[in-house]
């Protein structure tokens, strides 16, 4: 079946939802024991298309009990796939009546998006038990996430069905309904064709395009959004330990070698290899660069052909930056076997003499090293001055 309705289609649900309940709306009182059709559901993990019809229309008997004629075209326009079904088998050569129905999960996933339009349906019973076959599973469906989010969202969302008129130029007009759950249903028509059709839920609050970018950590997210907070939290909380790092028990203990403390090679500990990571990505994101320039990382170390340097701001292990030196494959023509890929410092802890007083030690490890292009401004001031005489050879020869 297609996932559309006509004008007429609308109108005729409209009609549907804007009538009175004749029992006056009122919720039955809370079973114990499942009803015959609800046990059958959860027992065979499916239900036949004609029994959730007569399962929907058992509690919503408005329009002479045609609610649940609704279901099918409802399914197809909410993406619920129909599954074909058949009686187990007795023997496995057994001939098979292949018939239309749902997945329980799929059908229940109905039951809440019919709920949700103003359909006189009590999904929550087979949500609470279905549920606790998701409290395991690390991925989804889309049904099982309806079921999942369902306390939360029951009478807190908008659903739009949309006809397939055509829209033209004009002025529409609306009819409306508050149903006596407090559901508000409004048909938008132009002229005699019916649009679409609109339900908002008895709690629904429109929310805030409240979209913020944070000026620390540069995360854009939606302040309304809980797991857009979370995120935003997780990042800022890295973004700090980078820009602002405290200081590193770690790393001071490695200080006590001296300036060897600070290398980052094949031998060194795994959270070197993470802490050089981490500045690689910071330095990738300030200058537009499209991969980061490190190998190693939380789980993996860089390669032979790979050195890094932390760089310290105290004794205390205070990480200030970091740099990377990769192995060329071929000498160029000035006979450098090594290049300086990267280095980064965190903002206050620039132009303090940091990168000047290892900058001689650089030139023992990796002699004349060639220092990938582009250089900022900063860098192409420094290598004027403190560089070798073959790197401001390269400078003059080869521009920044």
């Amino acid at each position: 079946m297609k996932g559309e309705f006509s004008s007429d289609d609308l109108k005729q649900l409209f009609a549907l939802l804007s009538e009175k309940h004749p029992d006056g709306g009122a919720k039955p009182p809370p079973r114990r024991v499942f009803t015959e059709a609800e046990q059958r559901l959860l027992e065979n993990d499916s239900i036949e298309r004609s029994d959730f019809q007569d399962l929907v229309s058992a509690t919503d008997r408005r329009a002479w009990g045609q609610a649940g004629h609704y279901a099918p075209a409802l399914a197809a326009y909410f993406r619920i796939s129909e599954a074909s079904l058949c009686r187990k088998p007795q023997h496995v050569d057994d001939q098979v009546l292949l018939f239309q129905g749902f997945c329980a999960v799929d059908a229940v996933a109905l039951l809440i998006y019919m709920e949700s339009l103003g359909f006189r349906v009590f999904p929550e019973r087979l949500v609470a038990k279905l549920k606790k076959r998701l409290i395991n599973k690390p991925v989804m469906t889309e049904s099982e996430y309806r079921i999942w989010t369902y306390e939360q969202s029951r009478k807190r969302q908008k659903q739009v069905i949309k006809s397939s008129a055509i829209v033209r130029p004009g002025f529409p007009e609306t009819k409306s309904h508050k149903d006596q759950a407090g559901n508000r249903v409004t048909l938008t028509l132009q002229g005699e064709e019916a649009l679409y059709l609109e339900v908002r839920g008895a709690r629904y609050r429109e929310i805030r395009n409240d979209f913020k970018v944070c000026e620390y950590c540069g995360f854009g997210y939606l302040a309304s959004s809980r797991s857009d907070r979370v995120a935003h939290r997780s990042i800022h909380r890295a973004t700090k330990r980078v820009l602002d790092p405290p200081p590193n028990r770690l790393f001071a203990g490695k200080l006590t070698a001296g300036f060897a403390g600070e290398e980052v090679g094949p031998q060194q500990p795994q959270w070197m290899h993470r802490e050089v990571f981490r500045r690689a990505a910071r330095f990738r994101e300030d200058f537009g660069y499209d991969f980061i320039q490190w190998p190693g990382n939380g789980t993996a170390k860089a390669s032979v052909d790979w050195r890094g340097h932390l760089i310290p701001a105290g004794q205390d292990g205070t990480i200030a930056g970091a740099c990377a030196f990769s192995r060329r494959t071929e000498a160029d023509q000035y006979g450098s076997e090594w290049a300086l890929a990267w280095i980064w410092l965190a903002p206050s802890y620039r132009r303090q003499g940091l990168v000047r007083a290892r900058w001689p030690r650089f030139l023992e490890l990796y002699g004349d090293f060639w220092i990938e292009r582009p250089l900022s401004s900063e860098m192409e001031a420094f290598v004027r001055v403190h560089g070798s005489e073959l790197q401001k050879r390269w400078l003059k020869e080869n521009g920044a």
